[in-house]
């Protein structure tokens, strides 16, 4: 996977954010497809409930692998990437970044890792 082929995504309040960047990175990049969690918001908000009631099938995990999710549950909200070679590959508002994870984890008070299970 080439990073900054992604970097020219935007976020469109209510219609693209975090979750939708990642979803549509692991779709494209890695044949992975995740439920479609409508009626529900797609959004960071939706997707930990989703994660955490079981719904998607993700195993938390106690290191990042690659690719994996990396979830931020604590504020300033919930937010969501995906980890790659030691990176955070999200969208913010003003647009989709590549960060090392402790750049990124230094802005959340808390920061989990899930691998999802094949199907």
């Amino acid at each position: 996977m080439n990073p900054e082929a992604w970097l020219g995504k935007r976020w469109r309040a209510g219609r693209y954010t975090c979750w939708d960047f990642v979803v549509e990175i692991l779709a494209r990049e890695f044949d992975l497809a995740l439920p479609d969690l409508k009626p529900e918001r797609i959004d960071a908000h939706s997707a930990l409930r989703a994660i955490l009631d079981g719904r998607l099938r993700f195993t938390k995990i106690e290191a990042p692998a690659e690719p994996s999710i990396v979830l931020f549950p604590a504020p300033p909200e919930p937010h969501i990437g995906l980890h790659w070679q030691g990176c955070v590959l999200h969208l913010l508002r003003d647009g989709a970044r590549y960060e090392p994870l402790a750049e990124v984890a230094k802005r959340y008070h808390a920061m989990e890792h899930y691998q999802c299970q094949p199907a």
